[in-house]
């Protein structure tokens, strides 16, 4: 037996298993809300996001305009 069919054949088992069935479950009944949340922000949260990563840019920037002058 070819070890491509061997290792279709164990891979197959293994995500038939009702144990993956049951963690897979679990996984996407925690990943969908946060998903959900990232995709789904308001137009005022995107505009605060945004001004709040360019201003930690610039203080960045600044700091290490600052250390490389010194």
């Amino acid at each position: 037996m070819p070890s491509s069919t061997i290792t279709q054949t164990l891979f197959g088992s293994l995500l038939d298993s009702p144990a993956a069935v049951e963690i897979t479950a679990h996984v996407l009944e925690k990943a969908i809300p946060i998903i959900w949340d990232h995709f789904t922000l308001s137009a005022n949260e995107i505009t605060r996001a945004y001004q709040d990563s360019c201003r930690y840019s610039f203080v960045a920037i600044k700091f290490g305009y600052r250390s490389t002058v010194f």
